[in-house]
């Protein structure tokens, strides 16, 4: 069973350096920690509820359950579940807009030194950065409280009031 202080059968096991010095304890003492739950629901007595057949299938069911447990280090499961985790946080960094790249095919692709050209281009990147600006605003509580309504967006030169406009229609 190891060193956390918890014996099958009701019986102690005297805990490591590690987990509180060299105290003993028995496992129902340690049922008896959890607080606001009754002590029924904490330590139900199943040696009364079962037969002895069902008894011993539940000891060999721990025992297999406790052998099989030392065949996978949780350091290993822990790394699984930490990629997970990355891997969710990596798609959704992904998944916010940024209009650099937006902004660098504009300014290749639509060209013109005229007034036209300009005002198409500046239009576009407005568009761009009113979008991530939009989504942004979605995901963090500090660029919503910066622009907490679609006014706060128009004061800050971020749009336009027809955008905004637009924007509340939805």
């Amino acid at each position: 069973m190891g060193t956390g202080g918890h014996g099958l059968h009701g019986d102690t096991v005297p805990r490591t350096a590690g987990h509180g010095g060299g105290d003993t304890r028995s496992w129902r003492e340690g049922l008896g920690e959890a607080p606001g739950v009754p002590s029924r629901v904490r330590s139900p007595p199943p040696r009364f509820l079962l037969s002895e057949a069902q008894k011993r299938l539940f000891e060999k069911l721990v025992l297999y359950c406790d052998k099989s447990a030392n065949l996978i280090p949780v350091s290993f499961v822990l790394g699984f579940y930490v990629a997970l985790v990355l891997e969710r946080w990596w798609g959704q960094f992904r998944s916010v807009p940024a209009p650099d790249g937006l902004m660098v095919a504009v300014a290749g692709n639509v060209h013109g030194a005229d007034a036209r050209g300009r005002i198409l281009r500046r239009t576009l990147m407005r568009y761009g950065s009113l979008a991530a600006l939009l989504v942004l605003r979605a995901v963090s509580t500090a660029v919503y409280k910066r622009f907490p309504t679609t006014d706060h967006l128009v004061e800050a030169g971020a749009s336009l009031p027809l955008c905004c406009d637009l924007i509340r229609a939805r």
